[in-house]
């Protein structure tokens, strides 16, 4: 694995909302609410974790803002627009989405899936620009021992992994300045193994360095602790807690979220506080 050089996250007081939500509200076909009527607004330059139980309306949250679920009611905003006013392909090349489950059934090669990633910008068109990006790509998720392997051989955090990939390769900055890109992972270490859960919150944690706004679903509450600058907590498809992970996060609230006693211990006096199960409820 090639990790990418450690940054400092940027901050700016002139940030602008990236993405803007009022008063949405979306209910399932027997008219349950699945998100209930809440504001949200998310800045440019800066990493979000959304935390909550399972069916708390995290992953219909994240579909909402990447634009495949429309709300029952209010308004989806996209850097100060409507997204309703902008066409997939304008969302596309500002946006990647790395989602739940791949169903990916035709033979196509590792490196074949990544450069899926670069329709929006190059549409179609293959070009050396498009490959240098993907060879670029590869070498920083850690894939070039298997760019030849087909896709349907993969294990599922290869899988994963491939996926990520195809998802940067989608907003990749030749100048490496992302302060108008957005990428939006639900669930990204899921069938990961612990090194190569870190290894992908680290590459996010660089995008999200280099000013592109992070967007991530993570059922660890200690990695969203560690890597999320700024936390929502959802229970019930209601929005809970909004701040600073570090500000946020405490035993009360992931009492409140999964049931579950905790305590939290630091290190040291330089490292954000982790959480240890103590019982549960």
């Amino acid at each position: 694995i090639r990790r990418p050089p450690r940054s400092t996250p940027l901050y700016s007081s002139a940030a602008s909302d990236v993405y803007k939500r009022q008063a949405l509200k979306i209910c399932l076909s027997d008219n349950k609410e699945v998100i209930k009527s809440i504001n949200l607004t998310l800045k440019n330059v800066e990493w979000l974790g959304i935390i909550g139980a399972n069916g708390s309306g995290k992953s219909t949250l994240f579909k909402i803002f990447s634009g495949e679920l429309h709300p029952d009611s209010g308004q989806i905003f996209f850097d100060g627009k409507p997204m309703v006013e902008m066409t997939e392909h304008q969302i596309a090349l500002r946006r990647a989405a790395l989602s739940q489950g791949h169903q990916l059934t035709f033979p196509f090669k590792v490196r074949e899936v990544i450069s899926l990633g670069a329709y929006p910008r190059f549409k179609g068109r293959w070009c050396i620009e498009a490959y240098n990006i993907v060879q670029e790509v590869i070498k920083l998720v850690g894939l070039d021992s298997f760019k030849e392997r087909l896709y349907t051989t993969l294990s599922g955090g290869e899988k994963q992994r491939v996926q990520l990939a195809r998802s940067l390769v989608q907003i990749w900055d030749e100048s490496q300045s992302y302060e108008d890109k957005v990428l939006m992972l639900d669930e990204p270490t899921s069938n990961l193994d612990p090194l190569h859960q870190v290894a992908t919150l680290e590459i996010a944690k660089y995008f999200a360095g280099k000013g592109c706004t992070v967007l991530a679903i993570i059922h660890d509450i200690n990695h969203s602790m560690l890597f999320s600058d700024k936390v929502w907590a959802l229970h019930n498809g209601t929005l809970i807690a909004d701040g600073p992970s570090d500000k946020v996060m405490n035993s009360d609230l992931i009492f409140k979220l999964f049931g579950i006693r905790t305590e939290l211990v630091r290190l040291n006096q330089f490292s954000k506080p982790n959480f240890l199960l103590s019982q549960t409820k």
